[in-house]
């Protein structure tokens, strides 16, 4: 009983705030289980931490556009 109630705490450790990054990224937060699977863990991580996130090409965009004269 207590292994899982143990093995639960740990998933939702991992797993609540892989997906809250992922979120906050722009990615869906289905990108956040990727944490809880040894070997892809380290990708997720890697590809987090070095690719162009959705929300920084958003924000790129954003600021390449005009501003209209007032």
């Amino acid at each position: 009983m207590f292994l899982l109630l143990g093995i639960a705490l740990t998933v939702v450790a991992i797993l609540l705030p892989a997906c809250r990054i992922c979120i906050k990224a722009g990615y869906p937060s289905w990108v956040g289980v990727f944490a809880l699977v040894p070997g892809l863990n380290l990708v997720l991580l890697w590809f987090v931490a070095f690719s162009e996130w959705p929300l920084e090409k958003r924000v790129a965009a954003l600021q390449a556009t005009p501003t209209p004269a007032t």
